[in-house]
């Protein structure tokens, strides 16, 4: 049995919830990389994981994500 809040299902929704982020905001790169103008940051206004990504860009803050361990 599956548990909701179990490592495995988490990690998988977040990172459909950054490709959806990428997608919507049409990014060209990579959302890791890319910073996003002002308008194009709404277009994420319900999609944390990518705010997250988007806000440490901006303040100089790298995230290491476990593939890069």
């Amino acid at each position: 049995m599956s548990r909701l809040n179990s490592k495995y299902v988490v990690r998988e929704i977040t990172e459909i919830r950054i490709r959806q982020g990428q997608k919507i905001s049409s990014c060209i790169s990579s959302i890791w990389k890319e910073k996003l103008e002002d308008d194009e940051l709404k277009l994420l206004k319900n999609n944390l994981a990518s705010l997250l990504i988007q806000d440490n860009l901006r303040l100089g803050l790298e995230i290491l994500t476990n593939k890069e361990k």
